[in-house]
């Protein structure tokens, strides 16, 4: 049952990188809370509080909190909502340091550098490249920063989503040259000119948003087609290998979910007219076809927005129940494993 019965909605926003913490909105009909949650312990620390709102996604109320977790650092970019647009904050452990810079779209692009106090951010359409400034006397980043690096200025007329790969070598990106978006891949090189290559002909209307996979290799992406969202696959240096290999799926701004090099999740249309969650395995070796199945499908309407925590293999997705959105947890076997005949679930906020 639900520790929490109050009428109020319950947000996953993000896994810190060791998997021990995620990040919380809770949202009031009066007021709005930001929470920091030690998985799977009744330990947590409020950071934030506000009116922020919610957002809408496919149906069902989604977060207007956008939480960044840094890889490698220790720190977190959190943006708020504020006036037309969000204002971006740093934040370390409990403590929000301070403000970095506001945003003039509600929707955000942010994507940290590997193991680097560093990150990319959509601007206007504009891609910006930002550094953090450090404290030496504390050997903390203030929330300072110095001036940031357009890149790409000419190339093209809008740019969205940009994500640096595992690797830190190379961002993968979605931009617009006059009828339509397409997915490119920006390779800057030490004292040369960055290359810039592009890795698919589609051209949607909307921008089809690349996610990596874990080791780098492939990308992984929803770009709509004849009414419907289709979630396409590409080896990032063989761009001609592109394929789509669903055509059900549910929209979600994060993309599809890698959970292993050659293992994602997806949320598509089910049967009986619920949503479920589907894995697609992809080979591993010539000869084998790839395989997708059925992970799960909750009698609740499903959220397309999932959380993966590698570090202790953990899913979050979120379900629409009477009193609210509420975050419910599974665990998923390593491939090959058999499959679990009841999922593992933990509430969220046990409080």
């Amino acid at each position: 049952q639900d520790t929490e019965t109050a009428a109020v909605d319950l947000f996953f926003l993000g896994w810190s990188p060791d998997g021990k913490t995620y990040a919380v909105q809770k949202h009031f009909p009066e007021r709005d809370e930001l929470w920091l949650e030690r998985f799977l312990l009744d330990r947590r620390v409020q950071i934030a509080e506000g009116e922020w709102g919610v957002a809408s996604l496919a149906g069902l109320p989604a977060p207007a909190v956008d939480f960044h977790w840094s890889v490698g650092t220790g720190y977190y970019l959190l943006a708020i909502p504020m006036g037309e647009g969000k204002a971006l904050y740093l934040g370390q452990g409990d403590t929000i340091l301070g403000l970095v810079l506001r945003l003039q779209e509600k929707s955000t692009a942010i994507s940290w550098t590997p193991h680097r106090p560093q990150f990319l951010y959509v601007q206007g359409g504009k891609l910006f490249w930002q550094d953090l400034i450090a404290d030496g006397s504390q050997g903390k980043p203030l929330p300072l920063t110095w001036e940031p690096v357009q890149l790409l200025p000419q190339s093209f007329d809008q740019i969205a989503c940009p994500t640096w790969s595992p690797t830190g070598n190379a961002i993968a990106l979605a931009a617009k040259r006059e009828k339509g978006f397409d997915i490119y891949l920006y390779t800057p090189r030490n004292g040369k000119e960055a290359v810039v290559s592009r890795l698919t002909h589609l051209s949607p209307p909307s921008p089809p948003c690349p996610v990596w996979s874990p080791d780098g290799k492939r990308l992984a992406f929803y770009a709509p087609s004849r009414d419907r969202w289709r979630l396409y696959l590409l080896s990032a240096d063989r761009p001609a290998s592109i394929q789509m290999v669903s055509d059900r799926v549910v929209f979600s701004p994060q993309g599809p979910l890698w959970v292993g090099d050659d293992r994602l999740l997806y949320v598509g249309e089910g049967g009986e007219g619920r949503r479920a969650i589907y894995q697609l395995d992809l080979p591993t070796s010539p000869g084998e076809k790839a395989g997708v199945s059925l992970l799960l499908q909750p009698q609740a309407p499903l959220s397309p927005l999932l959380y993966w925590s590698p570090a202790n293999r953990m899913l979050a997705y979120q379900i629409h129940t009477p009193q609210g959105m509420r975050i419910r947890f599974l665990s998923l076997p390593e491939k090959g494993s058999p499959p679990l005949a009841e999922p593992e679930r933990a509430e969220a906020l046990k409080r």
